[in-house]
């Protein structure tokens, strides 16, 4: 059944090779075989399943796609997984089945590396006016999108720990502990330029040797730019310009310096003219 390249088929509707696809999917997932799962998958577009009578088989898609990237630990694409799910027609008007969806959404997006789309999608989400119906998961997400400290445990510890994805895993819990750690670093460096090594592991709540490996892995990310002064236990995250911007600097500055100079003589000048009137 796996060699049968279905796609090439005339006689079939493009339903019935879709779910063909899905049971070939199914079956390689069964069988171990990720790779060829994940070649397979590729044979069905999203323009596809996003078609109007699509949607069972746009969510069972997304649940096989679920299996594979938890095998892969692909924290973004299991967000992924999940939003589409919570984007398809049927599981939007049954209200349970949308929160569970977006329950898990919301925990994979928090556990995935931050960049650019991570960071949209926190916003986008906390816009949601349909996660006020899970209180929990909205303060969730408020709380790593305004530009604050997270303090640990979350608010949400014990209901986030109950939860199917992260109850028994110690890895993923691991994961979202250094999530928090990582939101502080870089929270601490948008408003710092230089912090001393011992206060800032105060603040993201780690030892000396933690802090100074966490912002390592930041720095070699490309999230922040730091330099530790391991002498003098200070971290530098103020960016060291560049001579020629350095240069354009000085010179706006001794510009506004020169007008200031000039402004002032004027006034002067209108005083003393003032003055013998």
């Amino acid at each position: 059944m796996n060699e049968v390249h279905v796609e090439t088929y005339g006689a079939m509707t493009k339903k019935e090779k879709a779910e063909f696809i899905l049971e070939q999917i199914r079956l390689m997932l069964a069988k171990k075989d990720f790779v060829r799962a994940s070649i397979v998958a590729k044979k069905l577009s999203p323009k596809s399943l996003n078609e109007e009578g699509f949607e069972a088989v746009k969510v069972k898609f997304y649940k096989l796609m679920v299996e594979y990237h938890t095998h892969e630990n692909d924290m973004i694409e299991l967000f992924r997984d999940f939003h589409a799910i919570c984007n398809t027609k049927t599981i939007e008007e049954d209200e349970d089945a949308w929160n569970d969806a977006a329950k898990q959404a919301v925990i994979y997006l928090i556990l995935s590396p931050h960049d650019n789309e991570q960071h949209d999608m926190l916003h986008r989400m906390f816009q949601n006016k349909k996660f006020e119906n899970i209180p929990s998961y909205k303060e969730l997400l408020k709380l790593f999108t305004v530009k604050e400290l997270v303090q640990w445990p979350l608010p949400q510890h014990d209901e986030l720990m109950a939860h199917v994805v992260l109850q028994g895993s110690e890895k993923l819990q691991k994961l979202l502990h250094k999530r928090t750690v990582e939101h502080n670093i870089r929270m601490v460096a948008g408003y710092y330029s230089r912090v001393r090594m011992p206060h800032l592991a105060k603040m993201v709540g780690l030892t000396d040797e933690e802090t100074e490996k966490s912002v390592s892995e930041l720095v070699c990310n490309g999230t922040i730019f730091a330099r530790i002064d391991r002498p003098s236990g200070i971290c530098n995250f103020a960016k060291p310009l560049p001579a020629a911007e350095r240069m354009s600097n000085w010179a706006a500055d001794i510009s506004e310096l020169l007008n200031l100079v000039e402004q002032n003589c004027h006034l002067i000048n209108k005083e003393n003219m003032l003055h013998k009137i």
